[in-house]
């Protein structure tokens, strides 16, 4: 998978950042892919509901993206409060820079001391370096940011300082767009689970979120348009190549612009082993979280049966919420135990879900 070679960089990299252009060598790849495949608001609404529901006792303030790619996520995190804070996590430097770039200066000025990205493995995150290539702003650009974030947040505090973020406990962390699926041995998910559950907030307990998908659709050859109904942007998931043996299955993102006469293409490829719902929730329990919920939806159209073509008109990728951080996001996906029976049905052609292991609070 990995641009600068060596094995280690081949674990651990946000699916967005793995690219092979087929003609256009730019930063706009990064753009089209946060516009077409990811919906931030959607997953972040989805998180800030489990944390209320499994945790409850404090607002959550600081969230790591793992696998983070451009880091949109975690700047989209930030950009909800001048008291939030976030940290994301990625091997793909050149990624990361343009994510500083583009995502931390919607930020203004607040970049400098909420958002850090790290260039790591996320079996080693301790060892990854700190990256501060944010662009400065003006006091008028904070000024508006801690206006718009007052609103939106109600609790006091003071805001949050750059230099502090990095080692902040967590009161989320989130490994979404499948990015678990990247690691291909039990021992390597297991290893960063752990590091996960250390990472969280001891004394307050803490989330971990990550997202799957299986079930027959999702192991059989398929090319699946897909159309983001926020952005009005879409793109083509390829997949082929599923062995029931290793579980292992590769996929492409395809993503086609117009510039002028000319087409432009931009791959995204994938090398995923396809983890089981019972697999990682058992790799949770012995990474130490005290519970694990499962929140999931059947894959619409997964029934379809025209030689592997089908189509969706969903938000983004399967398993992502909707484009708002404050109730539309919310409404496809349900815990297992609340499905009724029809749905329960559906979801023998397949599924996604997000898997929800909490951190319990230590006493003392």
């Amino acid at each position: 998978m990995g641009k600068k070679g060596g094995k280690k960089n081949a674990i651990g990299r946000n699916p967005g950042s793995d690219h092979d252009l087929v003609e256009d060598d730019s930063g706009r790849r990064h753009e089209l892919y946060q516009q077409a495949v990811q919906s931030p608001r959607g997953d972040l609404s989805y998180c800030r509901r489990f944390h209320q529901t499994y945790i409850g006792s404090h607002e959550p303030r600081h969230l790591r993206e793992d696998f983070c790619g451009t880091a949109l996520l975690a700047a989209t995190w930030c950009r909800g409060g001048v008291f939030r804070s976030a940290v994301g996590l990625d091997l793909d430097r050149p990624t990361l820079d343009w994510g500083a770039r583009h995502n931390g200066e919607m930020l203004g000025g607040s970049a400098q001391h909420q958002l850090a990205l790290l260039e790591g493995n996320v079996l080693d995150p301790a060892d990854s370096a700190l990256l501060v290539p944010f662009p400065e702003a003006g006091p008028e650009a904070s000024a508006s940011q801690s206006s718009a974030s007052d609103e939106s947040d109600g609790e006091g505090g003071a805001p949050a300082r750059r230099g502090s973020v990095r080692s902040r406990p967590c009161d989320i962390v989130c490994a979404l767009n499948f990015g678990v699926c990247l690691l291909h041995t039990r021992t390597h998910l297991l290893r960063y689970l752990r590091h996960v559950a250390a990472a969280l907030d001891q004394a307050r307990g803490g989330i971990f979120v990550a997202d799957l998908l299986g079930g027959p659709a999702a192991e059989r050859d398929l090319t699946l348009p897909r159309h983001n109904s926020t952005t009005g942007l879409g793109y083509t998931w390829v997949q082929s190549g599923f062995d029931p043996v290793t579980r292992r299955m590769t996929g492409t993102i395809r993503l086609r612009e117009m510039d002028g006469r000319e087409a432009r293409r931009y791959n995204f490829h994938y090398d995923w082993r396809m983890w089981t719902v019972p697999d990682v929730r058992e790799l949770l329990r012995q990474a130490g979280f005290s519970t694990t919920y499962v929140w999931i939806r059947p894959i619409k159209d997964a029934s379809a049966g025209d030689g592997g073509r089908t189509s969706d008109t969903s938000g983004s990728q399967e398993a992502s919420g909707s484009d708002s951080e404050e109730s539309e996001g919310e409404a496809d996906f349900q815990p297992h135990e609340d499905l009724d029976p029809e749905a329960r049905q559906r979801l023998q052609r397949g599924w996604s879900a997000y898997i929800v292991a909490v951190l319990a609070p230590q006493p003392g």
